[in-house]
């Protein structure tokens, strides 16, 4: 499997459309087609460096829980690209754990990062990130939206035939697009033989922050840095930092990319 295109989104939290510019310029600068998806009666101006797809507002859902699940919902109509799920806020430093899904069946839904301890205790065991999770349009397809139900209709039944209250985006209160897509995946024909799990650690040679806690293995967070001072980029391939974006703090990454990148 060779990741084609990356797919995020945004509503109108001013904190997430901050990242919207940057982190589209930071996945086209490292090669790769990028879908942003836009929930709401809003724009931004990412030039051409991603497909804009703009969704109104569905009726009885938050569009906080729409913005999530449109990643999937969109990704499933890709047909034959590789298509990787992306949070607008996750910025990438390298491609390297893209390299790591070389090893999966391109008729496979990719796992990346199953092993996150937040995934091993219930009520969320068998869940996994949806940031990484990857597969042809048409695996997605297979999983999300077998019927090829228009949005509305899919959230619609999501809402009433999913047995975790947490996947059903038109009920109140707490939702998790990972809960949502687990539950698919457990109706899903070719769960037993076409879903593959990458480890974090198969991207290669990163380090992780020296004191462990809800850092991960290659990602830089901004629970642990305050900041990116003297900080060797390439020892990480993500970065999870404060919300708001602001080029201030973001700027040693422009510049890592621009280097790296030719």
């Amino acid at each position: 499997m060779k990741i084609d295109r990356i797919i995020t989104s945004i509503n109108d939290n001013p904190d997430y459309v901050s990242f919207a510019q940057f982190t589209c310029w930071a996945w086209h600068k490292l090669g790769y087609k990028v879908t942003l998806n836009i929930v709401g009666n809003h724009t931004v101006d990412v030039g051409e460096t991603a497909d804009i797809v703009n969704w109104p507002n569905l009726p009885n859902v938050e569009s906080k829980k729409q913005s999530q699940f449109i990643r999937m919902y969109n990704a499933s109509t890709y047909g034959d690209e590789v298509c990787m799920i992306a949070d607008i806020d996750m910025v990438p430093l390298s491609d390297a754990p893209l390299t790591a899904y070389g090893r999966v069946p391109e008729d496979h839904i990719a796992q990346f990062g199953y092993e996150h301890p937040a995934f091993q205790k219930n009520p969320d065991v068998g869940k996994w990130p949806m940031h990484g999770t990857a597969g042809k349009g048409n695996t997605l397809n297979e999983i999300i939206n077998p019927n090829d139900k228009s949005l509305q209709a899919c959230v619609l039944d999501w809402s009433v035939s999913m047995s975790d209250y947490r996947a059903r985006p038109m009920m109140k209160g707490y939702f998790c697009d990972e809960s949502l897509i687990k539950c698919l995946l457990d109706q899903w024909h070719g769960k037993d033989s076409r879903v593959s799990k990458i480890r974090r650690e198969e991207s290669g040679d990163f380090k992780q922050h020296a004191d462990g806690g809800y850092t991960v293995y290659g990602r830089i967070d901004r629970e642990k840095w305050k900041t990116l001072e003297g900080e060797n980029l390439q020892d990480y391939f993500e970065i999870h930092g404060p919300r708001p974006f602001t080029e201030k703090w973001y700027s040693p990454v422009a510049k890592h990319l621009q280097e790296v990148v030719k």
